[in-house]
Protein backbone atom coordinates (compact mmCIF):
# COMPACT_ATOMS: atom_id res chain seq x y z
CA UNK A 1 0.00 0.00 0.00
CA UNK A 2 1.71 3.30 -1.21
CA UNK A 3 1.05 6.05 2.20
CA UNK A 4 0.93 9.43 0.06
CA UNK A 5 1.22 11.91 3.58
CA UNK A 6 2.01 11.80 6.98
CA UNK A 7 -1.85 11.98 8.38
CA UNK A 8 -3.08 8.88 5.99
CA UNK A 9 0.39 7.12 7.59
CA UNK A 10 -1.04 7.78 11.09
CA UNK A 11 -4.60 6.94 10.23
CA UNK A 12 -3.37 3.70 8.42
CA UNK A 13 -0.61 2.62 11.45
CA UNK A 14 -3.72 3.80 13.90
CA UNK A 15 -4.55 0.97 17.29
CA UNK A 16 -8.12 0.00 17.31
CA UNK A 17 -9.89 -2.12 19.72
CA UNK A 18 -9.32 -5.70 17.80
CA UNK A 19 -5.72 -4.79 17.10
CA UNK A 20 -4.26 -3.70 20.45
CA UNK A 21 -2.17 -7.27 20.98
CA UNK A 22 -0.18 -6.03 17.78
CA UNK A 23 1.18 -9.55 15.80
CA UNK A 24 -0.37 -12.66 16.88
CA UNK A 25 3.76 -14.06 16.45
CA UNK A 26 7.19 -13.58 16.04
CA UNK A 27 9.56 -15.18 13.96
CA UNK A 28 12.38 -15.52 16.46
CA UNK A 29 14.70 -17.23 13.88
CA UNK A 30 14.78 -13.94 12.09
CA UNK A 31 15.33 -11.73 15.01
CA UNK A 32 17.03 -8.59 14.28
CA UNK A 33 20.57 -7.66 15.98
CA UNK A 34 20.30 -4.99 17.99
CA UNK A 35 24.18 -4.16 17.40
CA UNK A 36 26.09 -2.40 14.29
CA UNK A 37 29.33 -3.66 13.64
CA UNK A 38 31.92 -2.41 11.11
CA UNK A 39 34.33 -5.68 11.26
CA UNK A 40 38.45 -5.18 10.76
CA UNK A 41 38.04 -1.31 11.21
CA UNK A 42 40.76 0.56 12.88
CA UNK A 43 39.23 1.46 16.34
CA UNK A 44 39.75 3.52 18.99
CA UNK A 45 38.51 2.26 22.53
CA UNK A 46 36.56 5.00 24.53
CA UNK A 47 37.03 5.24 28.40
CA UNK A 48 34.10 4.15 31.08
CA UNK A 49 35.72 6.48 33.91
CA UNK A 50 33.61 9.17 33.24
CA UNK A 51 33.57 11.87 36.81
CA UNK A 52 30.95 13.87 35.63
CA UNK A 53 28.13 14.70 39.02
CA UNK A 54 25.88 17.28 37.63
CA UNK A 55 22.80 16.63 38.62
CA UNK A 56 19.98 16.13 36.02
CA UNK A 57 17.59 18.81 38.11
CA UNK A 58 20.13 21.61 37.83
CA UNK A 59 21.07 21.01 33.88
CA UNK A 60 17.31 21.07 33.44
CA UNK A 61 16.41 24.03 35.24
CA UNK A 62 19.51 26.21 35.62
CA UNK A 63 20.65 28.67 32.89
CA UNK A 64 22.40 27.35 30.30
CA UNK A 65 25.89 28.85 30.50
CA UNK A 66 27.31 27.70 26.62
CA UNK A 67 30.86 28.01 26.56
CA UNK A 68 33.77 27.96 23.46
CA UNK A 69 34.29 24.04 22.25
CA UNK A 70 38.17 25.65 21.61
CA UNK A 71 39.51 23.09 24.59
CA UNK A 72 37.22 20.57 23.44
CA UNK A 73 39.22 17.32 24.19
CA UNK A 74 39.09 14.03 23.96
CA UNK A 75 38.09 13.24 27.55
CA UNK A 76 35.29 15.67 26.70
CA UNK A 77 34.28 13.39 23.69
CA UNK A 78 34.43 10.03 26.40
CA UNK A 79 32.00 11.72 28.40
CA UNK A 80 29.79 12.74 25.85
CA UNK A 81 29.88 8.88 24.54
CA UNK A 82 29.35 7.73 27.64
CA UNK A 83 26.50 9.57 28.81
CA UNK A 84 24.27 9.20 26.34
CA UNK A 85 24.15 5.88 24.72
CA UNK A 86 25.76 3.25 26.82
CA UNK A 87 24.88 -0.17 28.79
CA UNK A 88 23.37 0.29 31.98
CA UNK A 89 22.97 -3.58 33.47
CA UNK A 90 22.06 -6.88 31.80
CA UNK A 91 19.31 -9.26 32.50
CA UNK A 92 19.59 -13.11 32.14
CA UNK A 93 16.80 -15.23 30.67
CA UNK A 94 15.85 -18.66 32.04
CA UNK A 95 16.84 -19.88 28.52
CA UNK A 96 20.43 -18.75 29.24
CA UNK A 97 20.16 -15.42 27.20
CA UNK A 98 21.04 -12.23 28.23
CA UNK A 99 19.14 -9.24 27.60
CA UNK A 100 22.01 -6.09 28.02
CA UNK A 101 20.07 -2.97 29.29
CA UNK A 102 20.85 0.58 27.90
CA UNK A 103 20.92 4.31 29.08
CA UNK A 104 17.82 5.20 26.61
CA UNK A 105 14.05 3.57 26.75
CA UNK A 106 13.12 1.78 23.41
CA UNK A 107 9.81 0.22 22.00
CA UNK A 108 10.07 -3.48 22.66
CA UNK A 109 13.78 -2.85 23.90
CA UNK A 110 15.00 -3.28 19.83
CA UNK A 111 16.97 -0.36 19.91
CA UNK A 112 17.00 0.57 16.72
CA UNK A 113 19.03 3.88 16.68
CA UNK A 114 22.91 3.97 15.78
CA UNK A 115 25.19 7.14 16.56
CA UNK A 116 27.91 8.38 14.16
CA UNK A 117 30.33 11.33 14.33
CA UNK A 118 32.21 13.27 12.27
CA UNK A 119 35.08 14.37 14.29
CA UNK A 120 38.09 17.29 13.21
CA UNK A 121 41.10 18.13 15.41
CA UNK A 122 40.54 16.65 18.61
CA UNK A 123 43.68 15.67 20.53
CA UNK A 124 43.76 11.82 20.71
CA UNK A 125 41.50 11.21 17.76
CA UNK A 126 42.37 11.40 14.38
CA UNK A 127 39.85 14.20 11.89
CA UNK A 128 37.51 11.91 10.54
CA UNK A 129 33.59 9.61 10.02
CA UNK A 130 33.26 7.23 12.64
CA UNK A 131 30.54 4.82 13.67
CA UNK A 132 30.28 4.14 17.99
CA UNK A 133 29.78 0.47 18.36
CA UNK A 134 28.20 1.32 21.99
CA UNK A 135 28.20 -2.70 22.60
CA UNK A 136 32.21 -2.76 22.88
CA UNK A 137 32.65 1.27 23.63
CA UNK A 138 34.56 2.21 20.64
CA UNK A 139 34.92 4.07 17.56
CA UNK A 140 35.04 2.40 14.75
CA UNK A 141 36.82 4.12 11.80
CA UNK A 142 34.71 4.38 8.63
CA UNK A 143 37.68 6.98 7.17
CA UNK A 144 39.74 9.90 7.55
CA UNK A 145 39.26 13.56 6.56
CA UNK A 146 37.58 16.45 7.78
CA UNK A 147 33.62 16.04 7.10
CA UNK A 148 32.39 18.70 9.27
CA UNK A 149 30.83 21.87 7.91
CA UNK A 150 33.05 24.88 8.62
CA UNK A 151 33.11 26.02 12.27
CA UNK A 152 32.36 23.16 13.56
CA UNK A 153 34.57 20.52 16.06
CA UNK A 154 32.21 17.40 16.41
CA UNK A 155 28.70 16.67 14.38
CA UNK A 156 26.72 13.96 15.29
CA UNK A 157 24.09 11.64 13.30
CA UNK A 158 21.45 9.73 14.55
CA UNK A 159 20.45 7.10 12.41
CA UNK A 160 17.82 3.79 12.51
CA UNK A 161 17.55 1.31 11.14
CA UNK A 162 14.15 -0.34 10.41
CA UNK A 163 13.85 -3.85 11.06
CA UNK A 164 14.73 -3.64 13.86
CA UNK A 165 11.62 -2.29 15.37
CA UNK A 166 9.25 -3.11 11.63
CA UNK A 167 10.50 -7.26 13.08
CA UNK A 168 7.93 -6.70 16.00
CA UNK A 169 5.79 -3.09 15.20
CA UNK A 170 5.78 -3.80 11.30
CA UNK A 171 4.36 -0.46 9.52
CA UNK A 172 3.96 0.70 13.13
CA UNK A 173 7.65 0.89 13.49
CA UNK A 174 8.02 4.48 12.15
CA UNK A 175 6.04 5.89 15.02
CA UNK A 176 8.63 4.04 17.64
CA UNK A 177 11.55 5.04 15.59
CA UNK A 178 10.69 9.03 16.04
CA UNK A 179 10.32 7.88 19.63
CA UNK A 180 13.65 6.07 20.23
CA UNK A 181 16.11 8.86 18.01
CA UNK A 182 13.72 11.45 20.25
CA UNK A 183 15.16 10.00 23.58
CA UNK A 184 18.68 9.77 22.16
CA UNK A 185 19.03 12.95 21.14
CA UNK A 186 17.74 14.22 24.13
CA UNK A 187 20.23 12.58 26.18
CA UNK A 188 22.56 14.20 23.51
CA UNK A 189 21.53 17.36 24.22
CA UNK A 190 21.33 17.41 27.75
CA UNK A 191 24.72 15.83 27.76
CA UNK A 192 26.40 18.83 26.12
CA UNK A 193 24.21 20.70 28.00
CA UNK A 194 25.63 19.37 31.35
CA UNK A 195 29.17 20.11 29.72
CA UNK A 196 28.50 23.69 28.99
CA UNK A 197 29.04 23.26 25.19
CA UNK A 198 27.25 24.60 22.49
CA UNK A 199 26.08 22.93 20.12
CA UNK A 200 22.81 22.69 17.14
CA UNK A 201 20.08 20.66 16.32
CA UNK A 202 19.17 19.85 12.87
CA UNK A 203 15.90 17.97 11.50
CA UNK A 204 16.06 19.81 7.87
CA UNK A 205 18.94 18.74 6.25
CA UNK A 206 19.54 17.08 2.84
CA UNK A 207 18.74 13.51 3.86
CA UNK A 208 20.39 12.01 0.14
CA UNK A 209 23.81 14.04 1.05
CA UNK A 210 24.13 12.64 4.66
CA UNK A 211 22.97 9.29 3.84
CA UNK A 212 25.55 8.87 1.33
CA UNK A 213 28.20 10.41 3.81
CA UNK A 214 27.49 7.94 6.47
CA UNK A 215 27.67 5.45 3.53
CA UNK A 216 24.28 4.10 4.30
CA UNK A 217 21.42 2.10 2.52
CA UNK A 218 18.07 4.06 2.76
CA UNK A 219 16.14 0.89 2.26
CA UNK A 220 17.32 -0.44 5.75
CA UNK A 221 18.73 2.66 7.68
CA UNK A 222 18.48 6.45 7.23
CA UNK A 223 19.51 9.63 8.87
CA UNK A 224 17.10 11.30 11.27
CA UNK A 225 19.05 14.03 13.23
CA UNK A 226 21.98 15.89 13.14
CA UNK A 227 23.80 17.52 15.91
CA UNK A 228 26.74 19.43 15.44
CA UNK A 229 28.77 20.85 18.39
CA UNK A 230 30.48 24.49 16.67
CA UNK A 231 34.29 25.60 17.60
Amino acid sequence: MMIASGAEYHRHTGYDRNSLGGPRFLDWTNQPNTYKEYPGLKTTAISRDISHDAMLSRIIGEKYLEQSSADFSFEHLCSILGLTYTLTGKTHHSGGGVFFHRSVPSAGGLYPCELYMASRSVPGLESGLYHYAMGQHVLEEIRTGNFNEKGYVLTFFITVIFFRSAWKYRDRAYRYHLLDSGHLIENLLLTLKSLNLPFESDYDFDDERVNHLLGLDPEKEVCLAVVRVPV
